[in-house]
């Protein structure tokens, strides 16, 4: 009888094979693959998240235009309300150290914040 052995493979062919010739030949080609899939994965995903963006912003500006008068309003009522609250958060801190007597001048600096946005409310209204 002819010795087929040599011909048949009877031994671990799992992939926890100990044959050290057959996982270092398949691990770069495999590797190689998984990462170029892995890539054009996360290409197509950024692909067609950017495309969903796109879309809703050019819907959103049919819908609202872009204003730059609003736009414009919008920072100086930002900009006063920021300083609105930086007044008073010194003004609450000046209350919790019971420096009462420098609440005065604190009140003074927020004058001019309040004229402004009076004058906002005013002309806006």
């Amino acid at each position: 009888m002819p010795d087929l052995l040599p011909y048949v493979k009877l031994g671990p062919t799992s992939r926890m094979s100990n044959d050290p010739q057959n996982s270092e030949a398949v691990k770069p080609a495999r590797l190689k693959r998984r990462r170029r899939i892995l890539l054009w994965g996360l290409g197509i995903t950024v692909l067609v998240l950017l495309a969903i963006i796109i879309s809703q912003q050019l819907w959103l500006w049919t819908i609202i235009p872009p204003d730059t008068a609003a736009d414009t309003l919008r920072g100086t009522v930002d900009d006063l309300l920021a300083s609105a609250t930086t007044g008073l958060a010194k003004m609450r801190i000046g209350c919790r150290r019971g420096e009462l007597d420098s609440l005065p001048a604190l009140a003074d600096s927020l004058r001019s914040t309040l004229v402004e946005l009076r004058y906002l409310a005013e002309t806006y209204q």
